[in-house]
């Protein structure tokens, strides 16, 4: 996982298999956590079990984002269903 700091914001960057579900954790006291997909041509789909076929999970269409607003008391997994293989893109504010 690869992490940069700038002004207040961490970016992490978890590599994602296509077609499949993959566990993204969001670290205890992230704040506002963002998720997007470094390849913006791919939609995704996320969801709070890693289980349930391509369907499951809410949609997320090529160039959007998924938004965790708060802050995070503990540790926070959340799972996503990439159209494709790529690195999901996490942002949160520290």
């Amino acid at each position: 996982m690869a992490i940069n700091n700038y002004q207040g914001f961490t970016t992490s960057l978890v590599p994602v298999l296509g077609g499949q579900w993959n566990v993204v954790t969001i670290p205890v006291g992230a704040i506002d956590a963002v998720i997007t997909l470094e390849d913006t041509t791919l939609s995704f789909r996320v969801a709070s079990v890693g289980s349930g076929g391509a369907t499951a999970g809410a949609y997320v269409p090529a160039q959007g984002s998924y938004v965790l607003q708060g802050t995070c008391a503990k540790a926070t997994n959340v799972y996503l269903y990439p159209a494709g293989g790529t690195n999901a893109v996490l942002q949160v504010q520290t």
